[in-house]
């Protein structure tokens, strides 16, 4: 039971990995945590941002997303700006 809750606490963003497959992963992981001890929607979002590297993590917190699924979709734009900052 708490392996998953273990696990979910320590995922992080495989390198090159890409978001929609870092999603799939981490609502996949989420989904398995039994009720008894799954994370608040809260706690999850903050796993969620915490789950990228922290320059990364600020600008997605920054969001202030209400719901998880709101902060992956975030994540696409978050990604991009950088991309573009970048390039």
């Amino acid at each position: 039971m708490l392996y998953y809750h273990t696990e979910f606490g320590n995922l992080k963003r495989d390198n090159g990995e890409s978001i929609p497959d870092f999603n799939k992963r981490f609502n996949r992981i989420y989904s398995k945590i039994p009720a008894e001890v799954k994370p608040t929607p809260t706690s999850a979002k903050i796993t969620y941002a915490n789950s990228f590297d922290s320059y990364f993590c600020l600008l997605l917190r920054e969001r202030r997303c209400a719901m998880l699924a709101d902060m992956h979709d975030a994540t696409l734009e978050v990604e991009s700006n950088i991309w573009l900052q970048r390039n």
